[in-house]
């Protein structure tokens, strides 16, 4: 049996194998199409002259976590979520242990302290994170489709409180911005993807044959 070590860095090894031909691809668009040259991408915002550091720092997928993921100093800005996926893959044992020894308390803490700390694609993203974890621990997803789905009364008073659901996601969008409005979108397009649309045959083949 593998140890937590090693998933994590068997995990870790797979995000980069998948991250770094892209990262190779964008290298090789910027010397061919970009307008600037590709090492303009890495000038220091403190020096203004060119930095191996941030170099680095991009081809690791780090660049998120120190802020450099700008225009100005990445070749592709929209890599964040390369730092997305290894935050997630290192701070999963420890929210895991953490939700087992304190469950609700720890989701409820969790989230607080986001909001009132910092919102950012990061932070919302260790909310995610945790309610993640809370679904799959409890399979709240199996229970909720179960009892919709018990007979036809129920199924069409469940599908109306997703779909009111979603609806009031999007509008939480507009009152509070779409990054801070992240966990509860994500919750709804989940409910309204597994209890719904798996309910058409093809949708649910499909879903069967990408979850391989």
């Amino acid at each position: 049996e593998e140890s937590v070590r090693e998933i994590i860095i068997s995990r870790i090894v797979k995000i980069y194998f998948a991250f770094w031909p892209f990262y190779i691809i964008g290298v090789i668009g910027g010397v061919l199409f970009a307008d600037a040259p590709v090492w303009h991408s890495y000038i220091s915002s403190q020096t203004h002259k060119f930095s191996w550091l941030l170099v680095i720092i991009d081809i690791l997928g780090l660049s998120e976590f120190f802020k450099t993921s700008s225009i100005a100093n990445s070749i592709n800005a929209s890599w964040w979520y390369v730092s997305a996926a290894l935050m997630i893959v290192l701070i999963m044992p420890l929210f895991y242990q953490l939700y087992c020894k304190y469950k609700i308390k720890f989701i409820i803490l969790i989230t607080i302290l986001i909001y009132i700390l910092e919102v950012n694609p990061l932070s919302v993203l260790l909310v995610v994170t945790a309610l993640g974890i809370l679904f799959a621990k409890e399979d709240l997803f199996i229970k909720i489709k179960m009892r919709i789905c018990k007979n036809m009364k129920s199924k069409i008073m469940g599908y109306a409180l997703i779909f009111f659901f979603l609806y009031a996601t999007f509008e939480l969008c507009n009152i509070i911005g779409n990054i801070a409005s992240i966990p509860f979108s994500s919750i709804a397009c989940l409910l309204f993807g597994y209890v719904i649309l798996s309910e058409v045959p093809i949708i649910r083949e499909f879903l069967v044959f990408i979850g391989k």
